[in-house]
């Protein structure tokens, strides 16, 4: 569930969820934070979250697949 608290002077949004890393992101609107908790829910469910920084998502290869690519 998402925890929206409020946070010099902005608003952060917490997501925790068993068998998910903890996601936490700080917004000007409390209408924004909220959305994004819920979209981040939402994508758990339906077991289409991405956590950022994921190397599918920011083009980094794994050593294995630069071993692979390259011998």
């Amino acid at each position: 569930m998402a925890a929206i608290t409020k946070y010099r002077n902005r608003w952060r949004c917490r997501v925790r969820k068993a068998g998910y890393p903890m996601q936490s992101k700080t917004f000007t609107l409390k209408a924004d934070a909220d959305a994004w908790g819920r979209s981040v829910e939402v994508s758990m469910e339906k077991g289409t979250f991405r956590e950022a920084g994921s190397p599918d998502e920011s083009g980094i290869s794994t050593v294995a697949e630069l071993l692979a690519e390259y011998t």
